[in-house]
């Protein structure tokens, strides 16, 4: 994501790491869609230049904006990369886990791995673990980061007056569901992400909510924390579930949708091939629909891996009815497909 799919809008200032023609490409939605070629994809994937800026970089030219604006309130969104694919920290984060794999050869396999070996059958297990071993290190040092520009706002003087939000904007599959990666399913490793709000006198501190929520809650919350009135952003503030009526709060409808982008050739065990991806996430029971009809049903409270699709279970059909009419619901006038159950 970048400057060309509309992320610096709304920003007086705005820094991002040039694109090369092949991942320039790869941006382009018409392009995905077009880009039905094997061997044109292939070559796109050789050729691909991950040039992005690693964390410690993001740190001190956000600080250096920080410090150019003297007493002035600021709003700073810092979108880390370090954690996205190809998994690639420096070092020593990169031996941390893995115990020291060839950095060009590691990442010579991402680029060609996943979309070689997936499809013809389950995914290596040494491949697999080389991902995530690169993965957990990738966490690691983007941990270490943010401490670093948290302790260097502190020196400041600027923490103490600052909210701080920790998230992501999508979680990453390691070969739940025999898939790989993100963008092609709505399973809860990629749904359900971190969310940590920081704020002294305003958030209670250790406090732990287990309430499924949607990060679309997560402006009006900012603004709420921030006493700024007077606007019309979606969504509601957080804050009412550590307010004194926290109980009397109802659960959250989290609906979640995905397109399918015609990329996606060499991925066939992928749901997304069907079509579009829509799921229901209310209390404990995750509905997903597939565009060829067929549904699935989840109760995360028993089966947070999602292994046993309850879709067919005589004991949920009302469940399963309900969950249907919301997401219906929450779609009306929304084309979609006609549930196979």
């Amino acid at each position: 994501t970048g400057a060309s799919t509309g992320l610096a809008q709304g920003f007086s200032y705005y820094d991002d790491y040039p694109l090369d023609v092949p991942e320039a490409l790869r941006m382009l939605a018409l392009t995905r869609r077009v880009l039905r070629n094997g061997r044109l994809q292939e070559w796109l994937a050789q050729h691909r230049v991950f040039e992005s800026k690693y964390a410690e970089e993001v740190n001190r030219e956000f600080l250096d904006w920080v410090d150019r604006r003297t007493d002035r309130p600021f709003f700073g969104f810092i979108n880390y990369v370090d954690a996205h694919s190809p998994y690639l920290p420096p070092a020593p984060y990169d031996t941390m886990f893995n115990g020291g794999p060839d950095r060009e050869r590691l990442s010579e396999r991402y680029v060609a791995g996943v979309e070689r070996f997936f499809g013809r059958g389950p995914i290596p297990g040494d491949l697999l673990t080389e991902y995530i071993d690169g993965y957990d290190g990738s966490l690691r040092y983007q941990d270490v980061q943010i401490d670093s520009l948290l302790n260097a706002l502190e020196r400041r003087g600027r923490l103490k007056n600052t909210i701080v939000v920790l998230t992501s904007d999508h979680g990453e599959q390691f070969g739940e569901h025999g898939l790989v990666q993100h963008g092609n399913s709505l399973y809860l490793p990629l749904l359900h992400v971190p969310l940590v709000v920081w704020a002294p006198g305003l958030v209670p501190a250790g406090l732990r909510i287990g309430a499924p929520t949607s990060l679309r809650n997560l402006g009006a919350t900012i603004l709420d924390l921030a006493r700024a009135s007077g606007h019309s952003i979606p969504g509601w503030s957080l804050a009412r579930l550590w307010g004194p009526d926290s109980l009397e709060v109802p659960p959250d409808t989290l609906l979640s949708e995905v397109d399918w982008h015609g990329s996606l050739t060499k991925f066939p065990p992928s749901p997304l091939l069907e079509g579009s991806l829509r799921s229901l996430l209310v209390d404990s029971l995750h509905y997903i629909r597939r565009s060829d009809g067929v549904e699935e049903l989840y109760h995360l409270g028993r089966d947070f891996l999602e292994a046993r699709n309850l879709a067919g279970a005589p004991q949920y059909r009302v469940a399963l009815l309900a969950a249907r009419r919301q997401l219906e619901a929450a779609t009306q006038g929304v084309a979609g497909p006609t549930p196979t159950h």
